[in-house]
């Protein structure tokens, strides 16, 4: 194991190091400046080599230039372009090392797409951060969205892992905000996403057919949005934030399904928890607002100010106008999307009674079920169940008529509340 220094800031490297010597620690800002190498791996690293080294492995490459915040790294074929920042691959190229004319391989993919066979990345997922295997002080601009909101210096790898295991345990409508955030700012170029964002808005991965694909950087956004929701909620510093995440974590450590929310209601949390609907509205605006855009955002919430059948219907109806939709749902079973048969039937559940739990609208099928984003996946839900959930299974989709509401008396409408965006 190899111990690195990135901004005064001790981390450790986990990969082995494919060298003939032992390997010095690293200071950032070295003057160690290696332009273009080839074979082994010299065994002194500058700040552009581990980035290369995080970003692409070990992959043999002939020469790297640096350009602005960017490492172009040449392996006689292809050209990638590595983010110092993030140590992450944000582009691709046919050829040289020039910036200037290159043509990318990299795959272009709309947010709910199913361009990704693996069904990854349709969308964010809560647990992305906490998944994280490393030290997070390895992505400065985790530190950088972090420091906006909290000093930086009084955090250290233990506190981002507990706040990110908070993330991940009470996420949903913060990742959904994230969702409706990206789906509604793809008029603006990638320049002025990162002026106004602070972050870049895409990264470059493989996917299982080894394609390059470009993919939105959720967890920024995630931890963006979170972050500030939670300094307007009074949490003053990143401990008050994740409170008693560690005990969290400890409760459910024995227990077969971590990432059930419905789970979330035996823990008295203390801290940031889930979000309220009016109160995501209110903070969604202000987050909005700070960053200039014109906007509108409506919320239509259960037993208040809109019936079941007025919720249901404004789904289809605001997808059609170009909002984006969110809805909230509790204790409901969810369908991989992928699981469908030919016969519109869903045989495996995924899980079979998730708790209250945020998710945002892709899609009406004609059926009347909704194909969700949810944990960075492409799901079903049904927006009605019978009354007695137990027999669920036996009454099945074909008994169930979505179109009509005159039964909803008998049965337990599960949209709770819906929030749409249109950024202009």
């Amino acid at each position: 194991m190899n111990k690195y220094v990135r901004s005064n800031i001790n981390f450790d490297h986990t990969d082995d190091i494919n060298t003939n010597s032992s390997t010095s620690a690293v200071d950032k800002n070295s003057d160690v400046e290696v332009l273009e190498f080839s074979g082994t791996y010299t065994t002194t690293y500058d700040e552009n080599q581990i980035a290369i080294q995080c970003a692409l492995g070990f992959k043999n490459h002939t020469s790297y230039k640096v350009v602005d915040n960017n490492i172009y790294v040449y392996d006689g074929m292809m050209t990638y372009i590595v983010d110092k920042k993030s140590y992450t691959i944000v582009d691709v190229l046919s050829s040289g090392i020039s910036e200037d004319h290159d043509i990318s391989v990299v795959k272009n993919i709309d947010m709910f797409s199913d361009a990704s066979a693996t069904n990854e990345y349709y969308g964010g997922a809560q647990k992305s951060l906490y998944s994280y295997r490393g030290s997070y002080f390895t992505d400065e601009y985790i530190l950088e969205i972090i420091n906006k909101y909290y000093d930086i210096s009084d955090i250290d790898n233990d506190d981002l892992s507990l706040l990110f295991y908070r993330m991940k345990k009470s996420g949903c409508g913060y990742v959904a905000a994230a969702n409706m955030i990206f789906e509604n700012t793809s008029g603006l170029s990638d320049a002025e996403f990162q002026e106004k964002f602070g972050f870049p808005r895409y990264k470059v991965i493989v996917n299982d057919n080894n394609e390059y694909i470009r993919v939105f950087n959720y967890d920024y956004m995630f931890l963006d949005y979170y972050l500030f929701y939670n300094k307007a909620e009074g949490y003053k510093t990143i401990q008050d934030v994740y409170g008693n995440a560690e005990e969290e974590k400890a409760f459910y450590a024995d227990m077969e399904d971590d990432d059930s929310s419905l789970n979330n209601e035996k823990f008295d949390r203390d801290g940031a928890s889930g979000v309220d609907a009016d109160t995501q509205k209110s903070h969604l605006k202000e987050y909005l607002n700070e960053k200039g855009f014109d906007y509108d955002i409506k919320l239509s919430r259960a037993g208040k100010d809109s019936s079941f059948e007025r919720r249901y219907n404004n789904i289809e109806k605001y997808l059609k106008e170009g909002y984006t939709v969110s809805i909230s749902m509790k204790n409901f079973p969810i369908y991989y999307a992928e699981d469908i048969d030919n016969n519109g039937k869903l045989d495996d559940v995924y899980r079979e009674n998730v708790g209250a739990h945020q998710m945002v609208v892709s899609e009406v099928l004609d059926d009347g079920r909704l194909v969700v984003s949810s944990w960075g996946k492409k799901f079903i839900v049904d927006p009605i169940l019978p009354d007695n959930y137990d027999d669920y299974n036996d009454v099945g989709y074909d008994s169930l008529d979505y179109s009509s509401t005159e039964d909803v008396d008998n049965l337990a409408p599960n949209i709770r509340n819906i929030t749409v965006l249109d950024i202009k």
